[in-house]
This record gives C-alpha cells, structure tokens and sequence, in this order.
C-alpha cells in the first residue's frame, strides 16, 4: 500500500510542477536590434530641400545580446555596424565587436543604461581627382571602443524596444566625428 500512495504522491508533485513551469512566463532574456536609415547631418538635410540624395551617408547596424544568468541588469553580445557614403570620394566603414550594458535605472517601460563597445573598424575610402582619370584607394584596420548613455523604451507585455543613445568613441565614426547619435529597434525572446 505504500507503493501506490508514494506513485501517486510522486505523480501529483509532477503534475504541479509541470503546471507551474506553463503558467510563468518565460523571461526574454535575448534580444536582436537593428538600425537602417541614412544619417542625419547637415548633408543630408540639404539634400532633402534638394530632393536628391547622392551623397547622403547610410548606416546599417545589427546585434544580438542575452542577459547574463548572474545579473538581469547586465546585458552582452555581439554587434556589426556598416555605414557608407555614395560621393565622389567612397567611403565605407565596418565595425565589429563585442558590446556590453548595464541597466541603471528603471521607471515602468523606461530604462537608462551605460553601455560600452570594444570594435575592430576596417576602413575603404576611394579618393577621386578632379582633372585626372586616377584614384587614390586606402584601406585599413584600426581598433577602437565607445562608450554610452542611452535609455531605453519597452512596456512589459511588449516585444518590442527603441534604444536612445549618444556614443562617444575612440576612433571616428559617422561624419568622421568621435560622438555621434544612434537608435536600435529591438526584438526580445
């Protein structure tokens, strides 16, 4: 008789465990960003009173982060970054690297972070002269890093969030400027 009490006091710890794990929500611990726009500058407004956009520069950024096991606040991963101008003279740049963020305060769907970025930036700049028919090409590889303060927009049944940040780095970045504005629009899982 102590079998079948013990199976089925067994059974209905199972069975309410099994319960437990399907009425909790997972926590979305990954996430995926990306940014695709051109980037704003005196260059490209001028060229948006013009209705032409020929030298407008473009940017494109993807990245994957998780939330460490050891704090929810600290989020890691990886991110590229590419951007390009269309001119007379091409440039082109691509950074990548590994990126970290630490959540500093939250207000309900509002986080501000700190975030920072060790990259490996390779450069591809053509220049042109104007009489002649010859170009002068350079590329290189250059390291470099940033660092960040930035908020973040996310209601808590959403998917969905909006980072705000201003990075200030080591190396140029768009427009051949060390800080420069950026946003990601993230998907969480």
């Amino acid at each position: 008789m102590k079998n079948p009490l013990l199976i089925f006091l067994f059974l209905l710890i199972c069975m309410l465990t099994l319960n437990a794990q399907e009425t909790n929500k997972p926590e979305q611990s990954h996430q995926i960003g990306i940014q695709a726009n051109p980037f704003f500058n005196e260059l490209f407004f001028d060229e948006l009173a013009a209705g032409s956009f020929s030298r407008s520069l473009l940017v494109f950024s993807a990245r994957y982060g998780q939330q460490l096991p050891v704090n929810n606040k600290f989020i890691a991963g990886g991110e590229f970054t590419w951007w390009q101008t269309t001119s007379r003279d091409d440039m082109g740049y691509l950074n990548l690297g590994p990126w970290a963020r630490y959540v500093l305060s939250s207000f309900g769907g509002t986080h501000f972070f700190a975030e920072t970025s060790a990259y490996v930036s390779y450069y591809h700049i053509t220049f042109r002269s104007f009489g002649e028919q010859e170009s002068i090409t350079i590329d290189g590889f250059e390291w470099g890093y940033y660092v960040a303060p930035g908020i973040t927009f996310k209601s808590s049944e959403s998917r969905w969030s909006l980072d705000l940040l201003w990075k200030f780095s080591t190396q140029p970045l768009i427009d051949n400027r060390k800080n420069v504005f950026s946003f990601k629009i993230n998907y969480h899982f």
